[in-house]
């Protein structure tokens, strides 16, 4: 038996990796785990990938890849939990909440598809958010709310700035390796 350690992954990391097998077709195969039952609830094997970012409200459930399996669409949110292991030659990803757990993993990739697949950060560019806190104000709560989403996204505070209210004006974004 072979154990696979996977690293933590961000969301948008994921989604790079999913972009990348469909643009250099790569084939993908799914294990489907319930969290209590060892063995997979469903199973799919070698299908194309193609993938989607679905932008929704918070009521929603918030933002979301979409990713399909030949026939198969699976939707998972910003807020599961992601995990990869990127190897010379396939990816292995996990997506797990408390319920179940994806593995996802590819058929053999060429080493362009591979190094596509390290250049994450330099493919993708997400924009910071503004937000002013009025903590006097009836919204607090869902200011709040919005930051914790935010930050299970894999955001983080940038830039908070005081004013002389006692409000604030968050400055909300991903952090580059490299700050």
């Amino acid at each position: 038996m072979t154990t696979t350690k996977l690293k933590n992954a961000e969301f948008g990391e994921i989604l790079h990796l999913f972009e990348v097998m469909e643009k250099h077709s790569v084939p993908c195969s799914l294990e489907l785990k319930l969290r209590e039952d060892a063995d997979p609830f469903m199973s799919i094997v070698t299908q194309p990938v193609k993938t989607e970012f679905v932008e929704r409200t918070a009521d929603d459930g918030g933002d979301a890849m979409q990713i399909d399996l030949g026939e198969t669409s699976l939707l998972f949110s910003v807020s599961e939990s992601y995990g990869k292991e990127i190897t010379e030659s396939q990816i292995s990803l996990c997506i797990a909440n408390e319920t179940y757990a994806a593995w996802f993993s590819t058929g053999e990739m060429s080493p362009e598809a591979i190094a596509d697949a390290h250049n994450y950060i330099e493919d993708i560019e997400f924009e910071d958010e503004v937000m002013a806190v009025d903590v006097h104000s009836d919204d607090f709560e869902a200011a709040l709310i919005w930051l914790t989403d935010r930050i299970r996204e894999g955001r983080v505070i940038k830039n908070v700035k005081v004013l002389e209210d006692g409000n604030q004006i968050l400055t909300v974004g991903y952090t580059n390796k490299g700050e």
